[in-house]
């Protein structure tokens, strides 16, 4: 695997990434996650797993939860910023790429503890905002600013508003231990009907 994430500083040794390598430490983290749960996953099992070595896992990964990271993105459909002819069509398409994501029973184990992380260790933050929700909100916001081109909207709504709506729609039904289900294309369309809605309100108050 040669995608830019897994070089940058980790080049210094001169010597190009073993794809096959990266590919194992992928799928073994998987395997661990889906067939023991999240606490098994550990670098010593994963290059075990893997039949790598530490030093072949670090010239990739800086630490456990920048890997999870990049384990979760490598498996879902990116965020795509095109325009689709309406805030609610463009919301919706966001929401069809959170769906995807929040069906997938890795991410389900991994995002609690990553959204734990963010907020316990100020050092994963940058890697959760720079792996996840940098991208969505960065949809979401070109989404808002072809809404005030069109003249669907006068004036741009509060971002965080905006994306707690879309979120605040799927994470609950998807991630609660009770009652949790698989999302549909239904939860999507009507998540972005009530956040398109909420950008028609204009920014709040506060």
């Amino acid at each position: 695997m040669t995608d830019p994430r897994l070089t940058s500083a980790r080049e210094s040794s001169g010597r190009p990434l073993d794809a096959g390598v990266s590919q194992a430490i992928i799928d073994s983290v998987v395997d661990i996650t889906l067939a023991h749960g999240l606490r098994e996953v550990t670098i010593s099992s994963v290059v075990t797993a893997a039949k790598t070595t530490r030093p072949a896992f670090y010239r990739r990964f800086k630490s456990l939860d920048e890997m999870l990271l990049f384990v979760v993105n490598s498996r879902a459909t990116s965020f795509n910023a095109s325009d689709h002819g309406s805030l609610e069509e463009d919301l919706y398409a966001v929401q069809l790429v959170s769906v995807e994501r929040l069906n997938d029973r890795f991410l389900r184990a991994v995002l609690p503890y990553l959204a734990y992380r963010g907020m316990s260790d100020g050092s994963c933050m940058p890697l959760l905002n720079r792996e996840f929700i940098g991208p969505f909100r960065d949809t979401v916001r070109s989404a808002l600013e072809r809404a005030v081109d069109r003249g669907e909207i006068s004036q741009l709504p509060n971002l965080s508003e905006v994306c707690n709506v879309l979120s605040g729609m799927l994470v609950p039904d998807a991630l609660c231990s009770e009652g949790s289900r698989d999302l549909t294309e239904r939860d999507a369309r009507r998540s972005a009907q009530v956040a398109a809605l909420a950008a028609r309100l204009g920014p709040s108050d506060g």
